[in-house]
């Protein structure tokens, strides 16, 4: 049983907590203070160091979000978040130094594969010294092992090699990241995918159906777009 004077109560004024619970806390060596994911005053999800009765202590901030922690060390905390440039259906890998004073936090996956590369999750050995690096897209998933002391690459565990030979001669739908306007004062990031195509570039048309959403992760209505695309042969 958790003492009643360490345990954290999440309230909200909106109907929503978490993104679908409350996040997991990750103990620090100590074994008695802990860090958690939950939302700062302007309403982002961030980490937040709770020790105590004393208040929480955010140790990230931003206009972006923490998706996850992925690993609590001695000196370093990894956490996955939409940080990397300003795409909030981007997930990179953060390594941030804790005993610094202000944070020093680096981006282990962002300079990675970045065009085959934009999404990723991260598994930890039980001592956190070595991780598994899950690249999920938007190209072809690539697993690699990595050592944590220096984020090097040791092995490629999976790569899709034959998979990427294979689809060479084949022609894929593309995949556009951009933003569209709605009513003039509206603006949504948007993916489109659309069919591939091998002729000159030049202005297309195509109809998109919108999912719009009434917090992060539930569904509110839909929209129908007719909308035009430059594409490239």
């Amino acid at each position: 049983m958790c003492p009643q004077e360490k345990q954290l109560t999440e309230e909200s004024t909106t109907g929503w907590i978490g993104r679908f619970q409350p996040s997991v806390p990750y103990f620090a060596p100590d074994n008695a203070t802990y860090y958690k994911v939950f939302s700062n005053t302007e309403g982002y999800k961030h980490i937040h160091y709770v020790n105590g009765t004393e208040a929480p202590v955010p140790i990230t901030e931003g206009k972006w979000e923490v998706i996850s922690i992925a690993a609590v060390t001695k000196n370093f905390l990894y956490y996955i978040s939409n940080q990397n440039g300003e795409m909030p259906g981007g997930r990179n890998l953060y390594k941030m130094l804790l005993e610094s004073s202000p944070k020093s936090t680096q981006c282990v996956s962002c300079d990675l594969n970045q065009e085959r590369c934009q999404y990723y999750s991260a598994s930890f050995s039980k001592d956190a010294q070595y991780y598994q690096l899950n690249c999920l897209g938007p190209g072809l998933p690539l697993a690699t092992l990595h050592r944590s002391s220096d984020d090097q690459v040791l092995r490629y565990l999976e790569n899709n090699t034959d998979l990427e030979n294979s689809l060479k001669d084949i022609q894929m739908p593309s995949k556009k990241l951009g933003s569209i306007t709605v009513g003039g004062y509206i603006t949504f990031l948007i993916g489109l995918k659309m069919k591939s195509s091998r002729k000159d570039g030049g202005l297309k048309m195509f109809f998109m159906l919108s999912v719009v959403y009434s917090s992060f992760y539930s569904s509110l209505f839909l929209l129908l777009h007719l909308i035009r695309v430059k594409t490239s042969g």
